[in-house]
């Protein structure tokens, strides 16, 4: 079963996601980067999970983190999951958040 996007439980996952990017809009794209004066993709989810959900873990790549938890449908998204897609070059990452939107660093 899902949990529905109103959830009680998910209120504490939207506002830190909400928090992270109030704290990091505008920060510049950076190839690598994982500080607010400049961020790639990967770089500000790492920094998310490890700010705002006490997630220690080191530096982590777009592909490393496409091969951790578990693949759910477009239609099974909760916020707070992670959402991948290509790109011309490479991969991208970032949050889903509610009613299709999605938090991430870009170029």
């Amino acid at each position: 079963s899902t949990i529905d996007e109103g959830s009680d439980d998910l209120i504490p996952v939207i506002a830190a996601l909400h928090d992270q990017m109030h704290t990091w809009e505008g920060a510049p794209y950076e190839w690598g980067g994982t500080k607010q004066s400049g961020v790639d993709c990967s770089g500000f989810v790492w920094r998310t999970l490890k700010d705002r959900f006490n997630l220690p873990m080191a530096r982590i790549t777009t592909r490393e983190l496409l091969h951790m938890g578990v693949r759910v449908s477009p239609q099974q998204l909760r916020p707070g999951d992670l959402v991948f897609f290509r790109i011309k070059g490479g991969m991208h990452v970032g949050f889903y958040d509610t009613d299709h939107n999605f938090l991430h660093a870009s170029a």
